[in-house]
């Protein structure tokens, strides 16, 4: 500016590199007519246009410049967000989301401001309708921007858009942004909604259906409500061609072969296993336990029972009470192996649940 003080395209600059450092440029001497000059010289520069639009106090005349600086080019972001601002306090939310299309998909380092309040426009049924040309087009920022809303929009916002763009957004990205809702919830212990969203993905994971250890009620993408087998300790799992599993045993330790998290209403319940050992050992046993988690995440056991090693099949049974404070359960199988030959295995034939009475369900 000190070379050439008249400069329009120098003090646009300038003044862009203040708004980006995020300093004052309201009492910043704007020359209008370097602006013109610059303007004149090369008609094609966005950022001159776009200042011009600032300095403007005609509202008409300012929308036409920035309108102008739009139609030379979609890669000046403080154009692309002056126009977003316009187009939302007039309630055109197509022309919006243009515009922050324009901005999203020319720079990234605009994601963390624009995020958050596309977010939080989610809300609002014309905003996740008018997104739907943009997730079929598939632009480089909407993967992105998914992601985001997953961790931070209104739950049954993002739900709603995922919903009805089900075939447009793809079987692995829903999947994995399904789960992603699927821990935030579980993460604040919003347990009935967290199991809504999972029996939604799988209906076959209704426990008084759903108790049997399987490949669709061990989906990795559904935990914590399908079982897992969450230590290393546990070698080897396959599931049986006849249903079931047969898990590994490791030795020397008692360990959590299986556990899994279940959302039941108050109530008592009979759970009941048929379960055999590839050993008869009266060191080494199976352990069923039942625990209460409490809103505040802690839990506490209210069922246990044990299950003595044993070739031959057998049926446990136990009582599993459900009290008000519990917002949801914990199954956990845990294996006291002791000190057994290495491959030695426990199988799960089949696992039920029902009510305790007045139901004729069973397990």
């Amino acid at each position: 500016m000190r070379i050439a003080p008249n400069d329009g395209v120098a003090q646009s600059l300038i003044l862009d590199r203040a708004m980006g450092r995020q300093q004052d440029i309201l009492g910043r001497v704007t020359d209008k007519k370097a602006l013109l000059a610059a303007l004149r010289q090369d008609p094609l520069q966005a950022s001159v246009l776009r200042w011009l639009a600032t300095s403007n106090t005609n509202h008409a005349s300012s929308l036409a410049l920035l309108q102008q600086a739009h139609a030379v080019s979609r890669r000046d972001l403080a154009t692309e967000i002056g126009l977003v601002e316009i187009s939302v306090s007039q309630n055109d939310v197509p022309r919006a989301l243009e515009h922050y299309d324009a901005a999203l998909s020319t720079h990234e380092e605009a994601w963390l401001q624009l995020f958050p309040l596309l977010a939080r426009a989610l809300d609002h049924d014309e905003v996740r309708e008018s997104l739907k040309a943009y997730l079929s087009r598939r632009s480089h920022w909407v993967g992105a921007f998914l992601s985001y809303a997953a961790e931070n929009a209104k739950v049954e916002s993002v739900l709603a858009l995922l919903n009805d763009n089900v075939d447009t957004v793809g079987e692995g990205d829903l999947s994995r942004l399904r789960q992603k809702i699927l821990a935030r919830l579980v993460r604040v212990n919003a347990y009935p909604e967290a199991f809504a969203l999972a029996l939604s993905i799988a209906p076959d994971l209704d426990p008084f259906r759903g108790m049997d250890v399987d490949a669709k009620t061990a989906n990795p993408a559904l935990r914590p409500f399908t079982w897992a087998l969450p230590v290393r300790a546990v070698t080897t799992t396959r599931f049986l061609s006849g249903g079931g599993a047969a898990i590994q045993l490791p030795r020397n330790k008692i360990t959590v072969a299986l556990t899994r998290v279940l959302f039941l209403p108050t109530g008592r319940y009979d759970f009941a296993t048929n379960m055999a050992f590839s050993i008869d050992d009266k060191m080494v046993s199976a352990i069923w336990e039942w625990r209460c988690i409490r809103n505040d995440g802690r839990e506490k056991p209210i069922a246990r029972a044990v299950f003595p090693a044993s070739t031959q099949a057998q049926t446990l049974e136990m009582d599993v009470p459900v009290t008000e404070e519990c917002k949801a359960l914990r199954v956990n199988l845990l294996v006291d192996a002791g000190d057994i030959p290495t491959g030695a295995q426990v199988a799960i034939y089949a696992a039920g649940l029902r009510k305790h009475s007045g139901t004729t369900e069973a397990p």
